[in-house]
C-alpha cells in the first residue's frame, strides 16, 4: 500500500543493509541529477499517493521505514 510519510531512496538502502548485518557497507550512487536523483528517471524520494484509499476511510498504521524495516526483515528470514 502506501503510508502518509515519504522516505529517501538511501535511507531504504541503510535499513536493508542494517537488517542484514552489513552496517559497514559503503553505499555509493552514481550520477546525480536533479538534487539527488541517481540517473535521469530515477527517484529520491519514495512516496505513494495514497488520497483515494483514505477517501475511503483507510488509514496507515506504520511508517514507510517500518514498511522497509518489517519487509527486509521478513525477507531476510524466508531466505534463511
Amino acid at each position: 500500500m502506501g503510508s502518509q510519510d515519504k522516505i529517501e531512496v538511501i535511507s531504504i538502502a541503510k535499513i536493508v543493509c542494517k537488517n542484514m548485518n552489513l552496517e559497514q557497507t559503503k553505499i555509493e550512487t552514481t550520477g546525480g541529477v536533479d538534487g539527488g536523483r541517481g540517473w535521469v528517471g530515477d527517484i529520491k524520494y519514495a512516496h505513494l499517493d495514497i488520497s483515494k484509499l483514505k477517501s475511503l476511510g483507510w488509514v496507515p498504521k506504520i511508517s514507510s521505514a517500518e514498511s522497509v524495516d518489517r519487509t527486509s526483515k521478513e525477507i531476510i528470514q524466508n531466505i534463511k
